[in-house]
């Protein structure tokens, strides 16, 4: 075990929600004040950044969405299809079929669409998914870990099915 990476705990998620949360309310605040005005590097007059923002949530959310349902009803109807498994126990429909992690890269989107309404003139705003690009491969790494130890062969098997961890054909 890796001691160098922080135990999660109530106390560390609940520090976490408080600066995401903070990150969002300060960024809306921001995105209130400047309103009609230029801001330089700033997408949000184009509505880029929305369209960011909805393919980040849909991936987060749905992806998410389709794993609840599965732990649910291991019959859920993935796409409009019945779910598939490995033994039963490891999703291979829907996002879970084309990426391992994909909820993390939707998340990750999400905090930088919120970020490109800020412009580009300061690196803060930035911070947080620049922090997200780090923090959520290497979760991913130890959720695999964890996974290889519980499901042991079906988890060579879905990682051969499905290869890429948190960016389709290039991670």
């Amino acid at each position: 075990m890796n001691h160098l990476l922080l135990p999660v705990t109530t106390v560390n998620v609940m520090f976490a929600g408080i600066i995401v949360i903070g990150f969002i309310v300060f960024l809306f605040l921001g995105s209130l004040l400047l309103s009609g005005k230029t801001v330089p590097g700033c997408i949000q007059s184009d509505g880029t950044h929305k369209l960011y923002k909805l393919n980040g949530l849909l991936l987060f959310c749905g992806a998410n969405t389709q794993k609840n349902r599965f732990e649910k009803n291991a019959n859920a109807i993935i796409w409009g299809k019945p779910a598939q498994t490995l033994g039963g126990k490891l999703l291979i429909s829907g996002w879970w079929g084309i990426g391992r992690k994909l909820n993390y890269t939707g998340e990750i989107i999400v905090y930088f669409a919120f970020s490109l309404t800020t412009g580009t003139q300061s690196i803060v705003s930035y911070l947080l998914p620049l922090w997200l690009c780090l923090l959520l491969p290497n979760r991913a790494w130890r959720d695999e870990q964890r996974c290889q130890a519980k499901y042991a062969n079906f988890w060579h098997d879905y990682c051969t099915k499905v290869r890429f961890r948190m960016i389709p054909f290039v991670y």
